[in-house]
């Protein structure tokens, strides 16, 4: 195995010392020649404005990926290029190369696709780091940034999704069938009729005169609701909040839950 690994070593060794001979650069320089000359131009153009010709654009882009894979390797390869040994100016200036070669791929994509006729998407004008150029200070800074805002929209995300879920609920429970709730009615009618009813009346009134004569003839909210009354008397009747007086409670408590993680997320980054 160790034989094997050392003769794949010299045989990449000695294909890196051939293509650095000024024999392999001229053979490469002919060939790119010969490439041109079939394509009608002299030279790779610069401007895709100017150009016309589909198959001249995708020439291009096939040089650019090439050359762009060529650096991104270098980058990623440690015994090459690393802050430690280059520095991180000389990092820096490799990871622009490779940006600007991007931004020159995607225009050239963008002609492309403006003379097949094909829609073009938008792109995010955003730098990206390679390799060796990721410990950089600014590709920190940059991680660090796109993670908060990551957080930021995935609490938007859920606290929209909640308000949704109730707005849905609510909307369920207006469409519903009138004959479904006639049903209810009827069945909760039959059920006042019963001892069950009259058991559980007695025992609500038992229990809301003991809380109204320790509290000073207001209740007191259970344990575990916080701020939430269940009823209240004014003027010797009985108040009861409204279902929406609930629903707007939880959606409340909820979005104060989900402020909370995002600052503790927050503290821990």
């Amino acid at each position: 195995m160790q034989d094997r690994l050392r003769e794949i070593e010299g045989t990449l060794a000695r294909s890196k010392e051939r293509k650095n001979t000024i024999l392999y650069k001229l053979s490469k320089r002919r060939q790119e020649e010969e490439r041109l000359a079939k394509l009608g131009v002299e030279r790779l153009p610069t401007n895709p404005r100017e150009v016309d010709d589909e198959k001249v654009i995708k020439y291009v882009l096939f040089r650019l990926k090439q050359e762009i894979g060529d650096k991104t390797a270098q980058l990623r390869d440690p015994k090459l290029l690393s802050i430690d040994k280059d520095g991180e100016g000389v990092i820096r200036a490799k990871n622009d190369e490779v940006n600007k070669l991007l931004s020159r791929k995607c225009q050239w994509e963008v002609r492309l696709s403006f003379l097949a006729g094909e829609p073009t998407l938008p792109r995010l004008r955003k730098k990206t780091f390679f390799g060796c150029a990721k410990e950089l200070p600014e590709a920190l800074v940059t991680r660090k940034r796109q993670r908060v805002e990551g957080e930021q929209e995935v609490g938007e995300n859920e606290v929209a999704n909640s308000s949704d879920e109730d707005e849905l609920i609510a909307d369920q429970a207006e469409t519903e069938q009138p004959a479904t709730r006639d049903q209810d009615y009827l069945e909760r009618v039959a059920w006042l009729g019963t001892s069950a009813a009259d058991l559980e009346l007695a025992r609500f009134e038992r229990e809301s005169e003991a809380k109204m004569r320790t509290k000073g003839n207001v209740t007191a909210p259970r344990p575990g609701t916080s701020d939430l009354i269940l009823s209240y008397c004014k003027d010797g009747k009985l108040m009861i909040p409204d279902e929406e007086h609930f629903k707007r409670k939880l959606v409340n408590n909820r979005k104060k839950a989900l402020q909370e993680r995002l600052t503790a997320l927050r503290n821990k980054s």
